[in-house]
């Protein structure tokens, strides 16, 4: 398999990347500066819909996986290039679908544990 094909690519990503970056920045820092931030947002830029670690969890799954394809392509030397790819692209969505669920179990755990807390609230407001 040729990897030179990878190098422009990876280039390119990196590039869209940090543009998304620099742009995402200046949209935040002109909306304060004009002081239209209304409460969505604010809530927006302050809480994340999914917390740093499980873009963490997303991307050391990812990496494991294709790290295993490749190290199991040593041994499958009968395989041609396409079906090389296949593996690659096999293990990654494996690893995209096991992310899906860890995450997914994740996000339903903390709605619970949110409305538990708002019906605590409202049970305090309630009794007073």
């Amino acid at each position: 398999m040729d990897f030179e094909i990878l190098i422009p690519i990876a280039f390119f990503f990196s590039v869209v990347w940090i543009i998304k970056i620099i742009s995402d920045n200046r949209i935040r820092n002109k909306l304060i500066e004009k002081g239209q931030l209304d409460d969505r947002i604010l809530h927006y830029f302050q809480h994340p819909r999914y917390p740093q670690h499980l873009t963490h969890l997303k991307w050391g799954i990812f990496f494991i996986f294709i790290g295993v394809a490749f190290f199991s392509l040593t041994f499958l030397t009968f395989l041609n290039d396409a079906g090389k790819v296949g593996l690659v692209a096999i293990f990654a969505g494996v690893a995209f679908l096991i992310y899906y669920v860890i995450a997914k179990q994740y996000v339903e755990k903390e709605e619970q544990q949110m409305a538990s807390s708002e019906r605590n609230v409202q049970e305090k407001q309630d009794d007073e």
